[in-house]
């Protein structure tokens, strides 16, 4: 799942829907964290400026972006999104 917040949580791969990964293992009583899965981001490098997160809580040697830089529109089966800073 890839939240509103940038994050991803509740990675289901080869059928686990019954024990998603959502806290870095898989659990049968899923825990789903706002910070998401430990180290599961998608980030952007620009040079001369660097690299972010393109999520809302940052991540070591990464910035992260405010909730208003994120654009967020969920549409079943996909996702619009756009990031500005």
């Amino acid at each position: 799942e890839f939240c509103p917040n940038g994050s991803f949580t509740n990675c289901t791969t080869n059928n686990n829907w019954g024990a998603p990964v959502c806290d870095g293992r898989p659990d049968a009583e899923a825990k789903p964290s706002p910070t998401g899965i430990p180290g599961s981001f998608l980030a952007v490098y620009v040079g001369g400026y660097g690299a972010k997160a393109l999520k809302t809580r940052s991540y070591p040697r990464f910035d992260a972006l405010r909730d208003d830089e994120i654009d967020f529109r969920g549409l079943f089966p996909r996702a619009l999104v756009r990031y500005r800073s």
